[in-house]
C-alpha cells in the first residue's frame, strides 16, 4: 500500500546509450495484486543549454503525418478531439515563442497528445534549435505523450548556479492518458477511432456515391533485453540448399541441457530438446528430417508466419478506401501470409553476442498482394532460465497490415509420442473470438465463462478435445487485450514426463490449435497424425483488418511494428 497504491510492485528499468545517439529507457514491472501503473522520465530539455534563456526560440516537436492527430484535454471529464484547426494542432513545425502564448488558459503547454497504439514504438516528436543546431526525437510504445513547456518553472540554485525560470525547458513524457484508471471510455480508445472511421467512410459513400470500405484502424513493447546471455554459443551447419541458396542451422544451448535448433529457411525451428524429470532428452517439438520436407511443410511445422498470420476473411482487406486482394489458400480465405508466405522465404542470418540468432527479410511492396516494402527482423535467444525468447520487430513503406508468428507444434511427451491426450492446459484468458464454419471470427469478443473455452483452471485436453464445438478440437483465437505489456498466457504439463511450458508475450491474443487437421510422417520417419500436437501462435486477432473493434494490425510508414514472445521449458 506504499502511497496508497494496492500490491507489492517490482520495477526494473534500464538505460542504454548507443553510437547512434539514442537514450533508450526500457521499463517493466510486476505486481502481487491488481493495481495501477504509469511509467514515465520527466527530463526538463533546453536545446540552447540549461543555463540558456527561455527556450521560446526552439521549434516545436512535429507529428509525422501518418500518425494520429488527436488530443486529450486534461480537466475535461472524457473528451478526446482531433487538433485540426486547434491551437494544440502542433503537425507542422512552428515556433515555441509563437505559439506558448496561444494556447488556452495562459499556462502554455500542458496537455497529453494521443498516438493510440499501445506496444508499437512510433516517431512522436521533434524539437530544433536553430542558433546552435541541436535536436531532439523522441519514439514511444506509449499510447499518449504530455507536452509541458515549464510555465510554473521557478528555481533559483539550480546546476552550475543557474536560475531556471516560465517557459525555461520542456518535457516530452511518454504515458497512458491521465486519469485512465477513472476514464473508461479511454480504454475503448481503440473502439472510439473505429466508430470515428466507418463515420468518415459513410460521408465518402453520401458524397462520391461509390463504394469505398476504410476498416483501416487506428489503435498498440518494450520488448525485455536484459536476459543475461546463454552460458554457451551457437552453432552453426550445413543443412542444404533451397533454390540455390544455402540453408544453415543453429543451434542454440544453455546449461540446463536444453538445445533450440532453426533454419534460416522459413525461420523454421526444427527440433527442441528438453529433458524429462529423469533427465533424460527428447525433441517435443514436430518437424522433418531435411530439406526436402520443410519445402513443402503443409502444416507450417514450426515456421515462422508473415505477413499475415491467421486469415484475412475472403482475401481482401481495404486500407484508405482502396482495396487488396490475397491469394486464397484456406477455403474461400487467405492464410498465414499466402502462398508463399515468409516460412518459404530464405532469410538473411547472423550471430550477435554469441547467442542471439537475428534473421532478416525484406519483403517487396505487393508481394503476396500485400502493400509496401516491409524490412523484418526476428531474434532467437535461449537462456539459463530455459527461455526462448523470440522478438520481432517490422518497418514499412506504405500503409499495410502485419501480423507475425511462430507456428511451432508441441508435443511434451516427444515429437513422435502420439496425441496430446495425455496433456494439461491452463489458458489465462478471459474471452476468445466466436468464428464461424470458415474459422473466421463473427467480431464478437466474447467471455468464456461457461463455455467450453474457460481454461482458466487446468485441464485435461483428452477430456476437452472431444467437447468442442464444431468436432475439430481447438483452433480459436483467446483474448488477452493489452498490446505490449508481457503477459503470463498459458501453461501446458505433461504429468508422465513431468515436462511442462509456459508461454508469455507482449500480443494482444494466442491462437490455442490441437491439430486436428495434422497427417505428416516427420523426423526418424514418426506419424503425426489428429491431435498429435498443440500450438500456441501470439498474435493479433483472425481478420482484423476487417473487423474495426478489434486490435488494429495497420502499420504506417514511420511507425515500428514490436512484438516479444517467450516460451519456458522445464520439468518437475
Amino acid at each position: 500500500m506504499e502511497e496508497g497504491f494496492p500490491g507489492e510492485l517490482t520495477v526494473k528499468v534500464t538505460y542504454q546509450l548507443t553510437d547512434d545517439n539514442e537514450l533508450k529507457i526500457d521499463y517493466s514491472a510486476t505486481t502481487t495484486k491488481k493495481t495501477i501503473i504509469n511509467l514515465t522520465n520527466h527530463a526538463y530539455f533546453n536545446l540552447g543549454g540549461h543555463v540558456s534563456i527561455k527556450q521560446q526560440q526552439q521549434q516545436q516537436p512535429r507529428q509525422p503525418l501518418s500518425i494520429a492527430p488527436i488530443l486529450l484535454q486534461p480537466r475535461w471529464s472524457c473528451v478526446i478531439q482531433l487538433v485540426d484547426g486547434k491551437a494544440y494542432d502542433l503537425r507542422e513545425k512552428k515556433t515555441l515563442g509563437d505559439v506558448i502564448p496561444s494556447a488556452p488558459g495562459g499556462l502554455g503547454f500542458d496537455i497529453n497528445y494521443s498516438f493510440d497504439k499501445t506496444g508499437w514504438r512510433k516517431y512522436m516528436a521533434r524539437v530544433e534549435h536553430p542558433p546552435s543546431g541541436r535536436v531532439l526525437e523522441l519514439y514511444s510504445t506509449e499510447p499518449g505523450l504530455q507536452f509541458y513547456t515549464g510555465y510554473h518553472l521557478d528555481y533559483n540554485n539550480a546546476k552550475d548556479g543557474a536560475k531556471y525560470e516560465g517557459y525555461g525547458g520542456f518535457s516530452l513524457e511518454a504515458q497512458h492518458y491521465p486519469d485512465s484508471p477513472n476514464k473508461l471510455n479511454l480504454y475503448l480508445f481503440q473502439f472510439l477511432i473505429a466508430i470515428r472511421n466507418l463515420l468518415y467512410l459513410g460521408l465518402l459513400i453520401i458524397a462520391l456515391l461509390c463504394v469505398v470500405i476504410y476498416l483501416g484502424v487506428k489503435a498498440s513493447r518494450c520488448p525485455d533485453d536484459t536476459t543475461p546471455p546463454s552460458s554457451k554459443m551457437i552453432e552453426k551447419a550445413p543443412y542444404g540448399q533451397h533454390d540455390g541458396q544455402e540453408i544453415y542451422k543453429y543451434t542454440l544451448k544453455n546449461k540446463n541441457n536444453i538445445e533450440v535448433s532453426i533454419i534460416n529457411y522459413g525461420g523454421i525451428i526444427t527440433n527442441i530438446l528438453v529433458p524429462d524429470r529423469q533427465g533424460k532428452q527428447a525433441d517435443i517439438n514436430l518437424g522433418f528430417d531435411d530439406m526436402n520436407g520443410y519445402s513443402v511443410n503443409g502444416p507450417y511445422l514450426g515456421a515462422l508466419i508473415g505477413r499475415y498470420a491467421n486469415r484475412v476473411a475472403g482475401g481482401q482487406f481495404s486500407i484508405d478506401g482502396q482495396t487488396y486482394n490475397l491469394p486464397i489458400n484456406n477455403g474461400p480465405n487467405a492464410l498465414h501470409g499466402g502462398i508463399k508466405g515468409f516460412d518459404k522465404r530464405v532469410w538473411q542470418s547472423s550471430i550477435e553476442g554469441g547467442d542471439i540468432l537475428v534473421l532478416r527479410y525484406v519483403s517487396a511492396d505487393g508481394e503476396e498482394g500485400y502493400p509496401g516494402e516491409v524490412t523484418v527482423k526476428v531474434t532467437y535467444q535461449l537462456t539459463d532460465d530455459n527461455e526462448l525468447k523470440i522478438e520481432y520487430t517490422a518497418t514499412t513503406t506504405k500503409k499495410t497490415i502485419i501480423n507475425l508468428t511462430n507456428h511451432a507444434y508441441f508435443n511434451l511427451g516427444g515429437h513422435d509420442s502420439g496425441t496430446v491426450f495425455d496433456h494439461f492446459v491452463t489458458l489465462y484468458a478471459d474471452h476468445y473470438t466466436p468464428i464461424d464454419a470458415d474459422s473466421i471470427p463473427l467480431g464478437r469478443i466474447d467471455p468464456v465463462s461457461g463455455t467450453r473455452f474457460d481454461l482458466r483452471n487446468r485441464q485435461n485436453l483428452g477430456q476437452e478435445i472431444p467437447q468442442v464445438p464444431g468436432d475439430v478440437g481447438f483452433d480459436h483465437n483467446f483474448c488477452f487485450g493489452k498490446t505490449g505489456w508481457r503477459k503470463y498466457m498459458a501453461r501446458v504439463d505433461h504429468p508422465p514426463s513431468g515436462r511442462f511450458l509456459e508461454m508469455y508475450s507482449t500480443e494482444p491474443g494466442v491462437q490455442f490449435y490441437t491439430a486436428h487437421y495434422l497427417n505428416e510422417t516427420g523426423k526418424g520417419g514418426a506419424k503425426y497424425g489428429q491431435y498429435g500436437a498443440f500450438c500456441l501462435e501470439a498474435q493479433h486477432y483472425p481478420d482484423s483488418p476487417n473487423k474495426p473493434n478489434f486490435p488494429t494490425t495497420l502499420l504506417a510508414p514511420g511507425e515500428v511494428y514490436l512484438q516479444s514472445t517467450m516460451y519456458k521449458f522445464g520439468s518437475e
